[in-house]
């Protein structure tokens, strides 16, 4: 058991005044760890939504809805959880660049009721230069967030913080906010996956607890490790840390551990459970499950097993939910595979001894091929499960659930096309710019939440990109066209379940 690295570095904040659209905002820049000591907190004024797409009123049961969120400036990876009374929370971050007074904070928002009137959502922001938002919340609906942004610290990483509120969290001076520590060695990968997949390595213990799992590449903390705290945790003085992946032995008996893109769970008992990419010195490239079932601040109680073949392409991606006994249940998006094979949907299960490979069992689930990228698997108060995830070929949102025999070879699983390409397109009818000639909406990054009901609730990410032959960046004409991001908008869709 560590403290958390740099977790005692200096972080003196520099707090400085922005007006921006009108709206005078208190933005806390960390600058350097070499610079004064003390905590990283921030405290902004409430923003409302500046969404200026007018969605139609919701129906009379008042439990479905669609709309973007900001049709302002470009959004990306939103996240979505519901409490015990229904009330939606919500965070995201702005995908701009940090030019012309653009927003590149994160927010987060909160929604009683009535959610498709923008005048039910307020919220706060946070950080700056946020480039990932993740959002949990108690039992009792207190929101708690892990957001990165690039490292100030490191020359290639990120700088993770907590912010955490116990009530009236509309209010900004209701929120606490520190700096955690710094990561480094971010690789090709790690950026796709970020850009493209949802997030999930934070997530509470049933105690309220946060916890999450990061890698790091800088020599003398290499690997991937387990971050905790169980009291406190706006003080960092209360955070901890244990390296999870093996690298022991010599260069004849060598096993090193690389994980990525790790998924956190926990069973009712409170024990810490990881879904990772996984990859090791003998050429092992798996889907690794994870498991400490006690004293988990101690490395050798951790155990890994390879469950599956991850398959090839940055586009393999995964969920992890534990039922009410304690059993792993999995959505996973296999990578490509030789033959045509692969970039399909699985459902996996293990019910006894699941360090043991051998007795996991999965299905695929008979989509098309490449659907079902960046899955995000809930299970309801029965423990049946529904997955949201990308549709690749209509270009939107779908949805999957199953209610009997879920956990055998012969269970019936059900599917709709939430919201199509053509949908996006009618509800958002993008502007081309004059030098592209044509453009598509897509889908990606879809995070699930159930009410008590059981009905869903899905933020998702959409893109639209259109065919162009001028580039922006260079301010030059394309000798060929280029599909090129024209906008990133965060989308919440709600609707009974199937």
């Amino acid at each position: 058991m560590n403290k958390i690295e740099l977790k005692k570095t200096s972080l003196k904040p520099i707090i400085c005044l922005m007006i921006l659209a009108g709206l005078v905002m208190v933005v806390v820049l960390r600058p350097s760890p070499a610079q004064g000591s003390g905590e990283y907190l921030v405290f902004l004024p409430a923003i409302t939504s500046s969404n200026t797409n007018t969605p139609p009123p919701p129906p009379p049961t008042g439990v479905e809805g669609r709309f973007f969120f900001d049709t302002q400036y470009k959004t990306s990876n939103a996240s979505i959880q519901i409490d015990a009374q229904g009330g939606m929370h919500l965070a995201y971050y702005y995908y701009e660049p940090a030019i012309d007074d653009r927003p590149t904070y994160g927010v987060y928002y909160y929604c009683p009721g009535d959610c498709d009137n923008d005048a039910s959502w307020s919220g706060v922001a946070m950080g700056e230069l946020v480039n990932e938002m993740q959002l949990q919340l108690t039992a009792t609906g207190q929101p708690r967030i892990i957001f990165r942004t690039p490292s100030q610290v490191r020359a290639s990483g990120n700088d993770y913080f907590y912010a955490a509120c116990d009530q009236n969290c509309t209010d900004p001076a209701r929120w606490g906010l520190i700096y955690l520590t710094s990561s480094s060695g971010i690789g090709v990968i790690d950026l796709l996956k970020d850009d493209a997949l949802p997030q999930r390595y934070f997530a509470l213990d049933p105690n309220g607890r946060p916890r999450f799992v990061y890698k790091d590449g800088v020599t003398g903390h290499l690997g991937t490790f387990y971050a905790y705290c169980d009291g406190g945790c706006t003080d960092p003085e209360n955070w901890y840390e244990t390296q999870i992946n093996q690298d022991n032995g010599n260069e004849h008996n060598y096993r090193y551990e690389k994980f990525d893109y790790p998924v956190l769970a926990f069973t009712p008992q409170g024990q810490p459970r990881v879904l990772a990419d996984g990859a090791s010195m003998q050429d092992e490239f798996y889907l690794y499950y994870l498991v400490c079932d006690a004293n988990c601040d101690q490395r050798d109680n951790w155990q890994s097993v390879p469950l599956a073949d991850r398959g090839s392409g940055p586009n393999v991606s995964y969920d992890l939910e534990m039922d009410a006994q304690g059993r792993p249940r999995v959505a996973f998006y296999e990578g490509a595979k030789l033959n045509g094979q692969g970039d399909r949907l699985f459902y996996a299960w293990c019910n006894a001894t699941c360090q043991n490979g051998s007795n996991w069992q999965r299905k695929e689930l008979g989509l098309s091929v490449n659907d079902g990228r960046g899955p995000d698997l809930e299970l309801d108060a029965a423990g049946k499960p529904r997955i949201a995830y990308a549709l690749y070929n209509a270009g939107g949102l779908g949805y999957s659930w199953c209610n009997n025999n879920c956990e055998s070879a012969g269970a019936a699983w059900q599917h709709q096309v939430t919201e199509s390409r053509n949908q996006l397109v009618a509800a958002w009818p993008v502007a081309i710019p004059p030098h592209c000639d044509g453009g598509l909406w897509d889908g990606i990054a879809p995070v699930l939440s159930l009410d008590a009901q059981g009905n869903p609730r899905i933020a998702y990410d959409t893109t639209y990109h259109a065919r162009c032959w001028y580039n922006p960046d260079t301010g030059q004409w394309e000798p060929w066209s280029v599909f090129r991001l024209v906008q990133r908008a965060v989308r919440v869709v709600y609707f009974p379940q199937p």
